[in-house]
């Protein structure tokens, strides 16, 4: 699924993603809202997979997206469900 717009992307993840996850769940400004206090390559590689797997559910029940925007360093996700939608996106702030 691809949705677009001039400034905003937001499309299915694939596993090349990985990098630009780890890099926002990474960051301690996202960490301290989250249930989880530290994140490694394999954490964040199973976290896309699983969305990966959910693109293949038939019908689909829920959608993860990855979101891009003309915002430098900026990334985040669109999640959907039946009655409801969550759209986060996390700026990487460079120092």
């Amino acid at each position: 699924m691809i949705l677009e717009t001039h400034r905003l992307l937001m499309r299915d993840f694939i596993e090349a993603d990985w990098q630009a996850v780890f890099a926002y769940q990474f960051d301690p400004l996202y960490l301290r809202y989250n249930d989880w206090t530290h994140r490694t390559q394999k954490d964040v590689c199973e976290f896309i997979q699983m969305f990966i797997d959910q693109q293949k559910e038939q019908p689909p029940t829920k959608f993860q997206l990855a979101v891009a925007t003309d915002l430098a360093n900026a990334w985040g996700y669109a999640e959907a469900y039946p009655d409801e939608i969550e759209l986060a996106i996390e700026r990487n702030e460079v120092a």
